[in-house]
């Protein structure tokens, strides 16, 4: 694995982690 591999890895999982956070407060407001 390069540095860029990585780099980019470590920014995708941020972006998933992230949009997960995002539909789970989303679900929250729906269910409200």
């Amino acid at each position: 694995m390069t540095y860029n591999d990585g780099y980019a890895g470590k920014i995708w999982d941020d972006m998933s982690s992230g949009l997960d956070e995002i539909a789970k407060k989303y679900k929250n407001l729906i269910s409200a």
